[in-house]
């Protein structure tokens, strides 16, 4: 299923074009997130927070941007990187209270690359900004790597404590973090 973007121009390039599935994980598509997620329902968006024990399971600031908030929001959606390991845990083992055709379809969208050394990446970032002027960063990058037997799960977080020299998005950053240090690992 492809959603055609709405011509609203995001300072993110690879936003402002029409997506699926994929791409919407990969380029962290926030209009695709909030068009969907209304079709769900605040009522079951809010089941599965709280059946997969999702964090805080706080969705109160609304459907469309319960997860865009900044940490200093009392109201939001937030969740630990122990928590994040944990909900991906059960992502892979298949023990999270959903079909198994459903974390099937997840672990698809969420295939980010193959290492040179053979490993598949699946991730997700995450990015926000503890100012309004969009210069102090947060940024996570969850993952899955694996090749054969062995399997990784990695959570990198990063919290700028000044604002950082150039603007640039906390998500991509914990990302590249990630790589060098499976790289320094021999994995990448």
């Amino acid at each position: 299923v492809v959603l055609k973007w709405d011509g609203v121009k995001d300072s993110r390039p690879e936003v402002n074009q029409d997506h699926n599935a994929k791409t919407w994980m990969r380029d962290s598509v926030v209009w695709f997130s909030q068009r969907i997620t209304p079709k769900l329902g605040t009522q079951k968006f809010q089941k599965y927070l709280t059946a997969f024990k999702y964090g805080n399971e706080d969705f109160s600031s609304g459907i469309t941007t319960a997860w865009l908030n900044s940490p200093s929001d009392p109201n939001g959606l937030k969740i630990s990187a122990y928590e994040q390991v944990e909900f991906m845990r059960k992502l892979w083992t298949n023990t999270l209270p959903v079909s198994h055709r459903s974390m099937e379809l997840t672990r698809d969208i969420t295939y980010l690359e193959t290492s040179p050394k053979g490993f598949k990446l699946n991730g997700k970032t995450g990015s926000g900004f503890y100012d309004k002027e969009k210069k102090v960063n947060l940024g996570w990058f969850i993952s899955h790597i694996q090749k054969g037997d062995q399997e990784y799960i990695a959570v990198t977080t990063l919290s700028d404590l000044q604002p950082y020299p150039t603007f640039s998005y906390g998500g991509p950053r914990a990302k590249q973090i990630t790589k060098d240090i499976l790289t320094a690992e021999g994995l990448w």
